[in-house]
């Protein structure tokens, strides 16, 4: 990676490889996003979730798949295989 120029990939690549490889190795991958209220911190982990989504299924991630509350999301979880969690947001493929 020493030799990598981030500058010139494409968007949210080094973290959706790092993903898609642990999930082919069946493990869980867990994101926390930090930053100050307002950074953008929702709005970077919906669009890397838009990017995986399209990237694995081929289609546009469905709005229906976010929850704004921990009930929302385990009534989601029921139906899906992956979930993305974040203290106020998650987001299910």
């Amino acid at each position: 990676m020493e030799d990598t120029n981030f500058g010139t990939m494409e968007e949210c690549r080094v973290i959706l490889d790092y993903v898609d490889k642990r999930f082919k190795k069946k493990k869980n991958t867990n994101i926390l996003t930090t930053g100050v209220v307002g950074g953008g911190k929702s709005s970077f982990d919906l669009r890397l979730q838009e990017l995986y989504y399209k990237e694995k299924f081929g289609e546009k991630f469905p709005l229906k798949n976010v929850a704004n509350s921990i009930e929302e999301a385990v009534l989601l979880a029921k139906e899906f295989k992956r979930v993305w969690l974040k203290p106020h947001t998650v987001y299910a493929s």
